[in-house]
């Protein structure tokens, strides 16, 4: 492969047309660069310049290289200014990923946002995955940035916790629900009412805490059906099949039939914000300043250290939940 450092010596000579001035355009002394323009020629195979005492003109052969020489020089130099901004992570993919039950709401769009409009030749990938797999992947180095329900192990290697996230829960019901009405209930309300839950594969992260919050409410509740996301078991509850516990974020979405009530038992969900082991820099690293600014915890919340029984959810088979 051609050196790109001959290349723009030759370059800078073509365009002169006088070694001594082309050494001062490059900031080198005059031998060492005819010594360049030497190896190139020998590189090349053909001679580029003829001289003599007074002229230096460039050979036919060397008049026709030129325009290649400008062209992989050019391709090279953008290469490594690429590199450099790669580096810097200026430039290139970020991929950010969610879990299912984690809604997109304008908090989330509005980081994402002001990172766009400040890195213009990053390229986003969105993926939205089980929390389990979510984290899987953050580990494994192909998804930079995520927001997951589950906290990952603290012995997985390749990933790490950047923030916690406490999000308050409220209880869905349909519009001919006896408490359609009401600004707020109280969880013993919900006392053997059917609980639509995600299933277990995608919302496994989900459902663990809602077990652990019923085990803490000491609310029985019974266990209805299942669907595979939020949003459909919001139309579940607007076709009147029981009522859903969800983030209090999915409350912004204007779904017919269906209506948000805050639960006067304080309870909260969490979820983590991760990303892959490397020190964050460029979008990554302004992206997660954005998460941290926008996602904003009401109030700290521990972790539920309840464990997770199934006591609280009545049912002719039993919960398991897979964590």
């Amino acid at each position: 492969m051609l050196d790109l450092k001959r290349l723009r010596n030759f370059i800078a000579v073509a365009d002169e047309l006088h070694f001594g001035r082309a050494a001062e355009k490059l900031h080198v002394a005059q031998p060492p660069l005819t010594r360049q323009i030497s190896l190139l020629e020998a590189e090349i195979g053909f001679q580029l310049f003829s001289r003599t005492s007074r002229t230096v003109t460039l050979t036919e052969a060397g008049r026709q290289f030129v325009p290649y020489a400008r062209a992989v020089l050019d391709h090279g130099l953008r290469a490594e200014e690429f590199a450099r901004r790669l580096s810097k992570g200026t430039a290139g993919t970020l991929t950010f990923g969610y879990s299912t039950s984690i809604c997109p709401d304008e908090r989330l769009s509005t980081s994402i946002r002001a990172v766009g409009r400040q890195f213009t030749d990053v390229h986003w990938t969105f993926v939205e995955l089980p929390s389990k797999t979510l984290n899987e992947e953050v580990a494994a180095g192909r998804i930079d940035i995520a927001v997951s329900r589950i906290a990952p192990d603290s012995r997985t290697r390749g990933i790490q916790v950047e923030k916690q996230i406490s999000e308050r829960l409220v209880v869905a019901v349909g519009s001919d629900d006896p408490l359609c009405s009401r600004e707020s209930i109280h969880a013993a309300e919900l006392q053997d009412r059917p609980l639509i839950l995600a299933d277990e594969g995608p919302s496994s992260g989900l459902n663990a805490q809602l077990v652990a919050v019923l085990d803490r409410w000491g609310t029985r509740m019974t266990r209805g059906q299942t669907a595979p996301q939020i949003h459909s078991i919001l139309t579940m509850v607007a076709a009147g099949l029981g009522v859903a516990l969800v983030p209090e974020s999915f409350s912004g979405m204007c779904r017919l039939g269906v209506r948000y009530i805050p639960i006067e038992n304080a309870a909260y969900l969490h979820s983590y914000v991760v990303r892959k082991d490397g020190d964050p820099v460029g979008a990554a690293g302004r992206l997660l300043q954005a998460l941290s600014n926008c996602l904003c915890i009401d109030r700290p919340s521990p972790v539920c250290a309840v464990p997770l029984s199934a006591r609280c959810l009545q049912s002719a088979r039993p919960l398991e939940i897979a964590c």
